[in-house]
């Protein structure tokens, strides 16, 4: 340290107050210090706020340190000076502040200026003010206070800056090694935390007697079904283990200190009370946690998921004990397979059958009814009262007939469908009412639908008609003393396994209407022959035995399932699986009817018709309506003539234009009416087309799906309603 010479100490006078009493090293060096020779000026002269500082400052031992005046004259006390090291102690005494603090003054000179500048006091709490001090650069922390101090005489009314500080490096730097070492303690937790959370096998940490679930890693948790269990006892969050044992087991080991362990034990895993129970077996450890005093505070629990070594085991336990029965039971299985198989193509060939037959059996309709039509339109006269009789009474047969072919061709999934999205909320609620009235006021009916259900893609006709035919069958089956009629519908989805196990399934989306009643049910054996068509339990003349057959072809036919349950004396319910529609309709939205073209009036044509069928009894008999209807006809018999006689209309000036396309689908040849038409559309994309058939089979030759400005018309049909259908797809 530094010597400074005492020379020309103050006089009792001069130190009358006591301003520099004390035995402290600065105050002894103040009194010697000589005053006069400073800005500062001698002591008996200090303005009152200058004497009440300096008292403070040598009477207290925090540190300390006052600017004054002009030239920020420097004072201090003893416990500042440890501080500021050797470099300024004690030189420093009375010089001015910027020559001291030179160093640092780009970092204290604005604080200082801005409380000379009367705008206040500052506070600055383990700010960085590197000094140098014994010899070398410090990074040194203070934490002070620069606060005003008042004097009359100042042009700004502020004499000096009273500093308050203390040194807090230590702190500072202790905190920051805390930090660090948190840092690292928390990386470490982290990684323990991680490895505690990926680990293969279940851990959980259970605290106090009540067994509290503090910790739980994903593997526990998907033991335990996923339950919210943190911060709760073992008995409030898992009632099943209570009930199994496993709590009085934790008990004894938090009583005893002694670690338990089992092997492939049994767990029924159930996840919510009433849900569903799942059979898992663990290996594991109840192991007690104990403090320093020896005492048991808690009870780690640590184990793996065996259940699939444990199945597997018993399976070949099974195996090796059940062999012969396994055999056996595998053998009755098979059988049953080949059982529903061969039953599965009796249907198939049924409905190929019964399909090629309706096929015939619509064109020689056709021949039938357009004949009787024209004959009608040619008898007036009174004198043919009788004749017309018996014209009705052909008409009726051949109308009675063409149900039954459209039933044959339903159950040989031979029938035109136009399957679109279909919202079965809307068409079953449409139906409420005319179920009710069919199946009679003495039969209750329930429609349930489940919320968010799918649309089902199919024909909305066929599917009314099903339910219809199902809703028949089970009120013969409920009278005549009643019951319940019920209809719900689910969203399924049919698994690869599933798909496996159902006869004909794919797997996918589908919706299921299950239609139940509480009837007389049916036996095993009427089951097996339920869906065979002319198959029927009443009593002759009450039923054709199609109903059943006819929605079975719809279902398959619409890429669906059917499956039939019944129990004699409990009742019947049919499963109907159609497959999930692409897009739910809007029950509000409405197509506007096309315009048509107005009838003709005298001579006047309505349009030309190119009709190609290669039954010439239906030809001619639609070709003449057609006329009588005011069309001009070109007949054709065969797709290559259709084909040429389209061509020609384009390019050949003297022949006539065709304004529509009349073709029946199964034409004989190398073109069928199908192809005929897509070839005819590649030459005028505009030409309206008519399909015509009595075979659903015929329409998917060319691919199923119809392009716009293209319709389908069914056989047997009347001539009156085909050439409406011609005019309306005329005038569009």
């Amino acid at each position: 340290m530094q010597s400074v010479q005492l020379n020309n100490p103050i006089d009792d006078a001069d130190d009358a107050l006591g301003i520099l009493a004390g035995d402290g090293e600065m105050a002894t060096l103040m009194r010697a210090h000589d005053w006069s020779a400073t800005p500062v000026g001698p002591v008996r002269n200090w303005p009152p706020p200058l004497r009440t500082v300096i008292r403070l400052l040598l009477n207290t031992r925090h540190p300390m340190f006052v600017f004054w005046g002009p030239t920020l004259a420097c004072f201090y006390n003893d416990a500042y000076s440890a501080s500021i090291g050797p470099e300024r102690h004690p030189v420093c005494l009375g010089r001015p502040g910027r020559e001291v603090w030179a160093e640092i003054w780009d970092i204290i000179g604005p604080q200082i200026d801005f409380v000379m500048a009367g705008r206040g006091a500052t506070w600055h709490e383990n700010d960085l003010i590197p000094i140098t001090r014994h010899g070398k650069r410090e990074d040194v922390y203070w934490t002070y206070s620069y606060s005003p101090i008042d004097d009359e005489t100042a042009v700004t009314g502020i004499g000096g800056v009273l500093v308050i500080c203390t040194e807090t490096t230590a702190q500072v730097l202790a905190r920051r090694r805390e930090e660090k070492r948190a840092i690292a303690r928390k990386a470490e937790r982290d990684r323990l935390s991680q490895m505690f959370e990926q680990a293969p096998s279940f851990m959980a940490m259970l605290t106090g007697p009540e067994h509290r679930i503090d910790l739980a890693n994903q593997a526990y948790l998907r033991l335990i079904g996923r339950r919210d269990v943190l911060g709760k006892t073992v008995a409030e969050a898992l009632p099943d283990i209570v009930e199994q044992g496993y709590l009085a087991l934790l008990d004894e080991v938090f009583r005893s200190g002694n670690a338990f362990s089992s092997v492939g034990a049994k767990y029924a895993v159930q996840a919510t009370q009433g849900g569903p129970v799942n059979e898992r077996f663990v290996d594991f450890i109840y192991q007690p946690v104990k403090n320093d005093d020896h005492e048991v505070t808690g009870i780690f629990v640590e184990g793996s998921d065996v259940t699939d070594r444990t199945v597997a085991e018993a399976a070949l336990r099974t195996l090796n004990d059940t062999l012969e029965q396994r055999i056996l039971a595998e053998a009755a299985a098979r059988a049953q397979t080949e059982a529903a198989l061969h039953q599965a193509q009796k249907m198939e060939v049924i409905g190929q059958l019964t399909g090629g037959i309706a096929h015939d059996f619509n064109n020689m309709l056709q021949a039938i009814t357009g004949g009787i039509t024209l004959a009608r339109r040619r008898m007036d006269s009174p004198r043919n009262e009788d004749v017309l009789k018996f014209l009705d009474l052909a008409t009726d047969a051949a109308n009675r007939a063409a149900t039954l072919t459209r039933r044959l061709l339903a159950f040989g999934r031979r029938q035109p469908l136009n399957p679109k999205s279909v919202n079965l909320d809307d068409l079953i609620s449409g139906m409420e009412e005319l179920i009710q009235r069919t199946v009679g006021p003495q039969i209750r009916v329930e429609i349930r639908a489940m919320d968010d259900r799918w649309p089902v893609r199919c024909d909305p006709n066929q599917l009314e008609s099903a339910l219809l035919n199902l809703a028949i069958n089970a009120r013969d089956a409920m009278l005549p003393t009643g019951g319940r009629f019920t209809v719900e519908t689910t969203n399924i989805v049919v698994s690869d396994a599933d798909a496996l196990a159902w006869e004909g399934a794919t797997p996918g989306d589908y919706v299921r209407i299950k239609v139940i009643d509480t009837g007389v049910g049916m036996s095993s054996d009427v089951l097996t022959h339920a869906f065979e068509p002319f198959f029927t339990t009443k009593p002759d003349g009450q039923g054709t035995g199609l109903g059943l057959s006819q929605v079975y072809g719809f279902v398959r036919q619409s890429h669906g399932l059917v499956h039939l349950a019944s129990e004699v004396g409990v009742g019947t319910s049919v499963d109907v699986y159609l497959p999930r529609g692409d897009h739910m309709p809007n029950a509000l939205s409405e197509v506007a009817p096309s315009e048509t073209r107005p009838e003709p009036a005298g001579d006047e044509l309505a349009g030309t018709v190119l009709l190609v069928e290669d039954e010439a009894t239906v030809r001619v008999g639609v070709a003449e309506a057609l006329r009588q209807r005011g069309f001009r006809v070109i007949e054709a018999e065969n797709g290559l003539a259709g084909l040429d006689a389209v061509h020609k209309s384009l390019h050949d000036p003297a022949s006539i234009n065709i304004d529509l396309l009349a073709t029946d689908i199964g034409l004989p040849g190398g073109l069928n009416g199908r192809q005929l038409a897509d070839a005819a559309r590649e030459l005028n994309s505009r030409l309206p087309v008519l399909l015509i058939t009595g075979y659903a089979g015929d329409a998917m030759k060319g691919g199923g799906q119809l392009g716009p400005g293209m319709e389908i018309l069914v056989k047997p049909f009347e001539l009156d309603v085909l050439a409406e259908r011609v005019r309306a797809m005329i005038g569009r």
